[in-house]
């Protein structure tokens, strides 16, 4: 994607920042190492290596650091990172360097290697790249407060696009972007954070020209697109940026990916939230966790097996129909909790607090979630994931689809044993509304780190008022 020319020189000072850290970070290493190898805080074998070994590996270290960086996402503009999300991919970053750098001087043959030194250089530049890209937040945040800006923008729109786009710019504190006012006809009154509309289409080339505006966004909604065109017709005779702000959310609530087609530009409303590597890395973590969670509780699983044939004499275990992704049908696995046959008279209908269905130990393993403990098979079957929206029953789900909009989309990824609804109190007989806003935050909002979470999370909400 094009950038502007701030961008482009914004992201030429982080390079240089973040290859200045780099640099100064393996010179460090190297020389606090050979500290502890002097006042034997840590042993050596053989001697110190010479410095001209180290200095040599400098352009290597120089051009896969840079190269990392870049794969890893440090250099991506327009989203804020919170601390822990950053801290996590400069880690992510700085270990892939670390393992490239390893394998580029074993294959150049440099004999300059340590153990320590490298932990101390993983240390070094981790820290240093966090802080370096605080300050810099810190900076352009005064450079705010002193009313300096780089660049001056117009919004065309003032509706709900329009607002969050004014947020998103003032929240964006590196951007140097000043807002200074919205553009639309008919309606000239205060709108946003201390930003008011200051006239209609028409005044565009004017206002451009007198108040020195580098960058025209265009967010209106789907139904006026056709202005657009008028817009790019009014600034022809301006050098003035044009940035179009399509209306995404009035499309789809999912992530948006932007793709090209043999040069025709596309927008992906309806993909998968995970890449490859993603969805890879999303695997594993559920084969792993399944597999130590089932050899981990397999004494429990057992006594429960015991209890619940004793009870009564019924099957442990009993499968139902559920859908998962792309609206596959499976067998999802549960210790039977009710009496056998517990549908005949009543058909499909959901577990109500005082259910008579249930057996007495049943009632406790409903409970306290024990019998979901034999979907960890769904989960190395590849039926379902650790964490994802929790599956639903076809027959319910051919009523839900034509009176809840939406519903749909959460089958765009595995059906889950917990997922964020279930953390956050929507199980069971609550509002199915609320449940599809929670499935879909989680769809758009995907991340490793998300599924660690909610993970933790589910231990605390194992003892849930709404399981019957």
């Amino acid at each position: 994607m094009r950038q502007s020319r701030f961008e482009q020189a914004f992201l030429a000072y982080l390079c240089t920042m973040d290859v200045l850290i780099t640099v100064v970070s393996w010179l460090a290493s190297y020389f606090i190492s050979s500290l502890a190898w002097s006042l034997d805080f840590y042993p050596q074998q053989g001697e110190t290596p010479p410095f001209w070994w180290c200095l040599r590996t400098v352009p290597a270290v120089i051009l896969v650091s840079l190269l990392s960086y870049r794969l890893s996402g440090l250099y991506q503009l327009g989203r804020r990172w919170p601390l822990w999300q950053e801290v996590f991919h400069v880690l992510k970053a700085t270990g892939l360097m670390l393992l490239l750098l390893v394998a580029t001087t074993f294959f150049a043959r440099n004999p300059y290697e340590s153990r320590l030194a490298s932990v101390i250089f993983l240390a070094l530049t981790s820290v240093g790249l966090v802080l370096g890209r605080r300050c810099w937040g810190i900076y352009f945040r005064l450079r705010r407060r002193w009313g300096l800006v780089d660049s001056k923008a117009l919004i065309v729109g003032t509706g709900r696009l329009a607002k969050n786009l004014d947020v998103a710019l003032r929240s964006n504190n590196w951007m140097a972007m000043e807002p200074m006012g919205f553009i639309d006809d008919g309606v000239h009154s205060s709108v946003g954070r201390a930003t008011q509309t200051v006239g209609g289409i028409e005044d565009l080339p004017k206002l451009v020209e007198e108040h020195g505006i580098n960058c025209v966004f265009v967010a209106l909604p789907l139904s006026r697109y056709a202005a657009t065109k008028k817009i790019l017709r009014l600034l022809r005779d301006t050098l003035v940026e044009v940035r179009l702000i399509p209306d995404v959310p009035a499309l789809t609530p999912l992530a948006v990916q932007i793709g090209e087609l043999e040069g025709l530009p596309t927008l992906n409303l309806r993909s998968s939230p995970y890449s490859f590597l993603d969805g890879l890395l999303k695997r594993t973590v559920d084969v792993v966790f399944a597999s130590l969670g089932l050899v981990v509780i397999s004494p429990l699983m057992g006594l429960i097996a015991l209890i619940v044939k004793l009870s009564d004499g019924g099957p442990i275990f009993y499968g139902q129909e559920r859908m998962g992704l792309d609206g596959r049908k499976f067998l999802m696995l549960k210790f039977r909790s009710m009496r056998v046959n517990a549908e005949t008279e009543s058909g499909p209908v959901w577990a109500s607090q005082g259910d008579q269905r249930r057996t007495r130990f049943g009632a406790f393993l409903r409970e306290t979630s024990l019998d979901e403990l034999p979907q960890l098979f769904n989960v190395l079957r590849g039926d379902m994931s650790l964490v994802g929206p929790r599956p639903e029953r076809p027959y319910f789900i051919n009523n839900f689809r034509e009176s809840i909009p939406k519903y749909m989309l959460r089958h765009s990824v595995k059906a889950g044993i917990t997922g964020w609804a279930q953390v956050n109190g929507w199980r069971g007989n609550t509002s199915l509304r609320k449940r599809i806003q929670y499935d879909l935050y989680y769809i758009t909002n995907w991340s490793i780190w998300f599924d660690f979470r909610i993970l933790f999370m589910t231990v605390r909400a194992m003892w849930d008022k709404h399981a019957y």
